[in-house]
Parts: structure tokens; C-alpha cells; sequence
């Protein structure tokens, strides 16, 4: 194989990790949910997916035998997600959760805002999309890897059969 063909490669393990991440975002409009990551806009998961985002990561390097991926986002948010912690809650974060909390008084997420309005800073559990999606790639990592072993072993026996022959026919 040659080094186009591991970054060809490589490109096809980052985008399979990218497309497994989706499985663990939930499109309800962005509702809180217990243990999973919400999307309203999409920027974060846009910017896992690749493409012409720019916020996205991705970068597949091969030099001598060693073959290095990285996938990832510039989602300022993306971390807190991922691993969990601790954020202070700005002046600006309480005026807007005053104003939530007036703009849904009566409905049953008002009872977060108005939890939100005295804390001076918020704890975010993990909620992994990036670990998890790796993690259930390695099966189809391990298959890719192996169809181009199987490849590249097939290629040397045909460069050996129609090499110079170093032995004799068998008769």
C-alpha cells in the first residue's frame, strides 16, 4: 500500500467515527435530556461530521509505519459535553435565565429556569458522543484494516509471481 492509499484509509475511519457519533445526539429539539447530548442548531454535530464546516477537526497523517488520525471540533462547548464540569454562572447567564423564567411561566421546564436564577455555577454531567462513537467503530476499524492487509499481501504475491523467478517449476 502506498501512503495515499493509509490516508484514504484514515479518511474512511475519521468519517465512520463521525457518522457513529450521530447515534448518541438527539434531534428533539434540543429539549434537556437525561444523559444525551441535544442538538437545537447542529453546530456541534456539523462540525463532528466534517465536511465544509469549519469547526471541525480532522487531520490523517502516515509517516514510516505509523499511521495517525484526529478527529474533534472547535465547538467551544464540545469538552464540557464530552467529559463533564463545572461552569461559573456569568451576569449575563442569570439575566437570561430571569428572562426564560418569565417567558415560560406555567410550563414544566419554567421549574429549571427558576432553579437556574440562584446558582452561581453549574455542574454538567458527561454526556460522551465522540468516546462512545470510537469505541463502537473498533469492530469495523479492525475489518477495514484487515481487507487492506489481505490487499496488500495479495499485491506482494503478485509482484512475487510475476517477479524473476528464483526457483524451479514444478514439473
Amino acid at each position: 500500500m502506498k501512503k495515499e492509499d493509509f490516508i484514504l484509509l484514515g479518511n474512511k475511519i475519521i468519517d465512520l467515527i463521525g457518522e457513529n457519533s450521530l447515534e448518541f445526539f438527539s434531534f428533539n429539539y434540543g429539549e434537556p435530556q437525561q444523559g444525551i447530548v441535544t442538538s437545537r442548531t447542529g453546530t456541534l454535530v456539523n462540525s463532528i461530521l466534517g465536511g465544509d464546516n469549519p469547526e471541525h477537526i480532522r487531520r490523517v497523517e502516515f509517516s514510516g509505519d505509523s499511521l495517525e488520525m484526529t478527529i474533534g471540533t472547535k465547538v467551544p462547548y464540545a469538552a464540557l459535553l464530552e467529559k463533564g464540569g463545572v461552569r461559573v454562572v456569568t451576569d449575563k447567564m442569570r439575566k437570561f435565565f430571569w428572562a426564560k423564567y418569565y417567558q415560560t411561566k406555567g410550563q414544566s421546564i419554567n421549574d429549571l429556569w427558576a432553579a437556574l436564577r440562584f446558582k452561581n455555577e453549574i455542574i454538567y454531567q458527561p454526556r460522551p458522543y465522540l468516546k462512545p462513537a470510537v469505541e463502537k467503530s473498533i469492530p469495523m476499524i479492525k475489518e477495514m484494516f484487515a481487507k487492506n492487509v489481505l490487499r496488500l499481501v495479495e499485491i506482494s504475491i503478485v509482484e512475487t509471481i510475476t517477479g524473476k523467478m528464483k526457483a524451479r517449476p514444478l514439473e
